[in-house]
C-alpha cells in the first residue's frame, strides 16, 4: 500500500499539486472509494498516454477535503461515473477481480469520436491485450489502434476505417397473434476494415509480420 501511495503522491506533484500520502490515506479511511479508484485509474491511464505521445492527460489537484479532476483545462465533475456520457472524459476500474486489475478511460470529442483506453494487470499470467488504445464512433472501431504490453512494447498497431455494408437486408417476421407475415428491412450498418500498414510484434519487440491493406475503401 505504501508503494502505491507514493506513486499517487508523485503523480500529483507532476501536475503541480500537493497530494500527500497522508491526504490519500485520509480519503481511504473516510470510505470515499471513488477517489481511491479514480486516482488509481487516472495514474495508470496517464502513464500510458504519456508513453504513446498523446498530448492530453487528466489533471488533478487537492481542493479542501477532496480532489478536483480536469481535462484540457476544464474541470470534470463525475469523472468516476463511467455511465455519464455527458462528460468529456470518464474513468473506471482500479479494483481487483480474481487477482487482476482493470482500468478504463473514455475520452470523448465533440464530433462523436471516442478514444478508449483499457489497461489490464494480472499477477499470475501475461494477458494478450494488456493495454489497448482504440478509437470508436458510434461503437464502431475507426482510426488509430494500438495494443501494448505492460512494459510498453507495442505489439499491434494499425488503422481502422469505417465502411458501410453494401446492401440492405430483409427479414421475414411472423406476428404470432394474428399469424401475419411481413417483411422487415435491416438498414445498412458500418463495420471496421483495416487500412494501410499493420505491424505485429512479440513481447520482446521483434517484428513478427507486416500486413498491407488498401489505404482506404470506397
Amino acid at each position: 500500500m505504501r508503494k502505491y501511495l507514493f506513486l499517487v503522491g508523485f503523480g500529483g506533484l507532476l501536475h503541480g499539486q500537493e497530494i500527500t500520502d497522508e491526504f490519500v490515506e485520509s480519503l481511504f479511511d473516510s470510505g470515499k472509494q471513488d477517489y481511491r479508484y479514480c486516482l488509481r485509474s487516472v495514474y495508470r491511464l496517464n502513464y500510458y498516454i504519456n508513453h504513446v505521445g498523446k498530448p492530453d492527460t487528466i489533471a488533478y489537484r487537492r481542493e479542501g477535503n477532496g480532489i478536483l479532476f480536469s481535462y484540457r483545462g476544464n474541470q470534470v465533475a463525475g469523472l468516476c461515473d463511467s455511465a455519464n456520457t455527458e462528460v468529456p472524459v470518464s474513468v473506471s476500474g482500479g479494483g481487483s477481480l480474481h487477482s487482476s486489475r482493470y482500468y478504463k478511460g473514455i475520452f470523448r470529442q465533440s464530433n462523436g469520436l471516442e478514444m478508449r483506453i483499457n489497461v489490464s494487470r494480472s499477477a499470475f499470467h501475461h494477458l494478450d491485450k494488456e493495454v489497448v488504445f482504440a478509437h470508436y464512433r458510434d461503437d464502431v472501431l475507426t482510426g488509430h489502434y494500438m495494443e501494448l504490453t505492460r512494459d510498453k512494447v507495442v505489439t499491434h498497431e494499425g488503422i481502422y476505417q469505417q465502411v458501410d455494408s453494401s446492401y440492405v437486408d430483409t427479414v421475414l417476421i411472423v406476428n404470432p397473434l394474428i399469424y401475419e407475415v411481413y417483411i422487415e428491412f435491416v438498414p445498412r450498418k458500418k463495420y471496421p476494415m483495416k487500412v494501410g500498414t499493420w505491424v505485429y510484434r512479440n513481447r520482446s519487440g521483434d517484428t513478427l509480420k507486416v500486413e498491407h491493406y488498401p489505404e482506404e475503401y470506397d
